[in-house]
């Protein structure tokens, strides 16, 4: 029997006789067609001991387990038995809602998937809520006991990645394994349970990244993040233990608010205030809602490919469609964001109608050189800004078109009139 069988046996009895019975609660299965993941207890030092056959059968993992350390606490804990669990097809979900008394929840969620009939993964994602008023200045840990078959304690171990993956072979070469934890501050790899002691003991441990490479030998390995969740906000942790595959995260598609499309698992999206796309769900085309001004000046939020099919101009993200003037257009999609008639300049400007001729020569009146008398050629032979049909020439002159510039001319009062009475009226008709 190898150690993972001899030990494990022995770790779940140990488990179930030195603990309360409500200590032993998470026990269930994950499968598909070729592979299977057992959790048989959390209640072992170890965490979780579990079973990870590639292909069924053959198992390659002994215990998988979570512990933690808030800011002034004199050693690492191990996360207790869940309050609740469920085991649906190829996924598993623990919950905690008061951590060991500490002031925050958890939520385990782990994901079996296969990859092929030899070679599969198991992603575990923990999500932390605090539920205190202040910050939780937190340290986690998540480690591994590896046993990769068909022989246990001849494992070798090389860092793909610092400090967050770890490549494992056994000897012979039959299996391939992989540890990685996202984004991890340090790790450590040791012999079996010398890594899982000091985790347990009394005094505090910070990984030191040491320990690679590794082998052969009886591997395990653990990550440590420290973090800091702010009063009422989430933070997800996320591992993944592949054999014989690549440790890829499941991750999709994730959008957040003025933030174009970003790859990240369901957990961790969520934690972070996006919105999850769905597990492979690409961020190419991009998915996410950003800015759009259409051909009739509305504002919308839609994603830049849809923006296009519609005819509208996309703007980006980072921009929002307020609305000053309430006339529907946003500010950034209006040309006269402060008039609520206007959504262009047009010949008048923002703020003065281009539908206003008092002397209905369709000739706006804010541009009529004569805006009292129909004058449609707009003639000012004295280039004075008065058209000739405003001009009255003294008695005894020629006609005004014949004064020649700088010649005599009367402003007719109608004129300084009409101009007063335009300036009361100029908002108030539609534009």
């Amino acid at each position: 029997m190898s150690k993972m069988r001899l030990i494990g046996c022995l770790g779940v009895v140990a488990a179930a006789l030195a603990l309360a019975p409500h200590e032993v609660l998470a026990q269930g299965t994950l499968t598909t067609a070729n592979l299977r993941f057992d959790v048989n207890s959390v209640a072992a030092t170890g965490g979780m001991t579990v079973d990870f056959e590639v292909p069924t059968a053959t198992d390659h993992l002994f215990e998988h387990g979570w512990w933690f350390r808030i800011a002034g606490d004199a050693a690492e804990t191990r996360f207790p038995a869940p309050d609740s669990q469920s085991y649906v097809g190829t996924v598993a979900t623990l919950n905690w809602a008061n951590v060991s008394a500490r002031g925050f929840a958890a939520k385990l969620v782990m994901t079996l998937v296969q990859d092929s009939a030899t070679s599969g993964r198991v992603q575990s994602e923990l999500t932390l809520t605090n539920n205190t008023a202040g910050d939780l200045n937190i340290t986690v840990f998540c480690y591994a006991d590896i046993d990769l078959q068909p022989s246990s304690g001849n494992d070798s171990a090389t860092l793909v990645t610092a400090n967050d993956h770890i490549a494992l072979t056994t000897g012979g070469g039959a299996n391939t394994a992989a540890h990685r934890c996202r984004g991890a501050d340090a790790l450590r790899v040791t012999t079996f349970a010398a890594l899982r002691n000091v985790l347990n003991d009394a005094a505090i441990t910070n990984l030191d990244n040491g320990g690679l490479p590794f082998g052969p030998g009886d591997y395990t390995g653990a990550f440590q993040w420290t973090r800091t969740i702010p009063a009422a906000g989430s933070m997800a942790f996320v591992s993944v233990l592949a054999v014989n595959s690549a440790a890829e995260f499941l991750d999709g598609g994730c959008c957040f608010p003025a933030t174009a499309c970003v790859q990240l698992t369901e957990g961790d999206c969520i934690a972070q205030g996006g919105g999850f796309q769905g597990i492979g769900a690409p961020c190419s085309p991009e998915p996410c809602p950003s800015t759009c001004c259409l051909p009739n000046h509305t504002c919308i939020s839609t994603p830049p490919a849809n923006c296009a099919l519609l005819g509208g101009t996309d703007l980006g993200f980072a921009v929002n469609c307020d609305d000053t003037d309430g006339d529907g257009a946003g500010d950034v999609c209006d040309g006269c964001p402060n008039d609520p008639f206007k959504f262009e300049p047009g010949l008048c400007g923002c703020g003065v109608s281009d539908n206003f001729d008092g002397d209905g020569d369709a000739i706006p009146d804010c541009v009529d050189n004569c805006p009292n008398v129909p004058n449609t050629a707009q003639t000012d032979s004295d280039n004075d800004g008065i058209g000739d049909a405003c001009e009255t020439p003294p008695a005894g002159q020629p006609a005004c078109g014949a004064c020649g510039a700088g010649g005599p001319m009367v402003v007719p009062l109608g004129v300084l009139g009409l101009m007063a009475f335009r300036q009361g009226v100029r908002r108030r008709t539609r534009r």
